[in-house]
């Protein structure tokens, strides 16, 4: 849905809609927001523990640290693309959150008229 279609919609609601609706996409963004920093936490510990493997493999030269040194990677790399998809939600929850903000305050002024 873009976001013409989306704000068309909105203009659909009742005030009390828009009220429940901004309560949802707040807490759908907070909760996003802890996500994201959740996976922060894991790429860092995940890029911390890669880097202590790193350093085993001058040590040792077995094959089974190569495949999980490589599965750690894999790891590391899932989670940095899952945070890029978590910042793309945040991004569409602040403008969902904007759009709302904006009809709300439309309907206070034209009330106030």
């Amino acid at each position: 849905m873009n976001r013409g279609n989306s704000d068309l919609n909105l203009l659909s609601l009742s005030f009390k809609e828009l009220l429940e609706k901004k309560k949802k996409v707040f807490a759908h963004h907070i909760n996003l927001e802890c996500k994201k920093e959740q996976l922060s936490v894991l790429i860092n510990k995940l890029s911390a523990i890669s880097n202590k493997r790193q350093n085993l493999l001058s040590a040792e030269h077995d094959l089974g640290i190569f495949s999980r040194l490589y599965s750690m990677g894999d790891q590391l790399k899932q989670a940095e693309k899952n945070k890029k998809n978590v910042e793309a939600e945040i991004l569409q929850a602040k403008q969902q959150m904007d759009s709302i903000i904006n009809v709300l305050n439309e309907r206070k002024l034209s009330d106030k008229s």
